[in-house]
């Protein structure tokens, strides 16, 4: 599972050779996040298709938030050809939006951990 995970990673990435390391770890660490989230009974082969797009996307996300810590320069021009640099705000936002992707993608098999009181009469 772990070598279809990374493949998926890396074509939503398009990470460099440089970057290949980095984005196996990171999908080594999801894959282990996401499978401790798990509800009980449940393992990744359960969810098969989920868990590695779960993962994939949010290795990509920790891959987009290093990338955008990157160099200074936000646009290039010479001639017809230009060139922009996205800003951290469009790369956060991409990130975030990963992560929201899932999220959604494993809410039927992870153990709902987050809740809220709303209305509460005392």
């Amino acid at each position: 599972m772990h070598e279809r995970i990374l493949a998926l990673a890396q074509t939503m990435s398009g990470a460099r050779d440089t970057e290949a390391s980095l984005l196996e770890l990171l999908c080594t660490v999801q894959e282990q996040n996401w499978s401790e989230r798990l509800r009980e009974g449940l393992s990744p082969e359960d969810c098969r298709d989920a868990f590695c797009c779960a993962c994939a996307f949010s290795a990509v996300a920790g891959l987009l938030a290093g990338r955008g810590c990157g160099e200074n320069m936000a646009s290039f021009k010479a001639g017809d050809v230009s060139l922009k640099k996205s800003s951290e705000t469009e790369v956060r936002t991409a990130a975030d939006n990963l992560l929201c992707q899932a999220e959604q993608l494993m809410a039927p098999y992870v153990a709902q951990d987050r809740f809220c009181f709303r209305g509460v009469r005392v």
